[in-house]
């Protein structure tokens, strides 16, 4: 079900209607027959959920006695009739927004959130059809606030966002340092202008920032105010690989 969910959540960051997914999967060599159909059955009902029926793919089993389970999804979409939200194109005196809650998504009392959120799908399409051209960027937060936050400002080096401590959605028992590169949250984080919504369908949006000019000599790009204190979260995120 993840491995639908995170290709379907690149759609969301789009404001993309979904149409179809292709999967593919690499199981290790004891997968049982029984295992296998499970696997499928659990990527064919999410795939439905959201009107992206799985319409092809491929099923290998690994030679090495080690190898893991890897599963591969694309989601095919198509825009709305606003088109496409790009990650960059944030703009001077926007507000930087978010939607749900950040951090703790592995916490055991997290409800095993990196495991059961729901791609915001609807939600994004709402926000661009509210908003329109007032929406200038938007992105998805599955390596974290820092890291995928510097997507927003995308060779546009003259830009810094600005954010307050005290603003940012923390899930229950996180502190916003954890709420900034815990990572696998999967809501959406988004730059716009003039009037924003309070909350889309069933979900709150909070705004957390604003992008502004960079002063001269100031190579930070996205910045945290807690108080009197200014920290530098710029990459702050998950690393697949550490």
């Amino acid at each position: 079900r993840k491995a639908v969910a995170r290709a379907l959540s690149d759609v969301a960051a789009m404001a993309g209607r979904p149409l179809a997914s292709i999967v593919a999967a690499v199981l290790p060599p004891g997968t049982s027959g029984e295992q296998a159909a499970e696997l499928f059955d659990a990527m064919r009902l999410a795939a439905e959920q959201y009107r992206a029926p799985i319409i092809g793919g491929d099923l290998a089993f690994h030679h090495a006695e080690t190898g893991p389970l890897t599963c591969s999804v694309t989601v095919l979409a198509t825009p709305t009739t606003n088109g496409p939200v790009k990650r960059s194109g944030a703009m001077e005196g926007d507000a930087v927004c978010v939607t749900g809650v950040l951090g703790g998504s592995f916490e055991e009392g997290g409800a095993g959130r990196h495991l059961e959120f729901e791609p915001r799908i609807g939600e994004a399409i709402m926000l661009q059809a509210i908003l329109k051209e007032r929406l200038h960027s938007m992105i998805d937060l599955s390596d974290g606030l820092g890291t995928d936050g510097m997507q927003l400002l995308d060779k546009q080096a003259h830009l810094q966002i600005r954010i307050k401590a005290s603003d940012i959605p923390c899930s229950e028992g996180v502190d916003w340092r954890r709420a900034v590169a815990d990572g696998e949250d999967y809501e959406l984080c988004f730059c716009a202008e003039g009037e924003l919504p309070e909350q889309v369908l069933d979900c709150g949006v909070t705004r957390i920032g604003m992008v502004v000019k960079v002063e001269a000599g100031d190579k930070r790009r996205i910045v945290v105010i807690d108080g009197e204190q200014e920290h530098d979260i710029s990459g702050a995120g998950w690393e697949h690989c550490s």
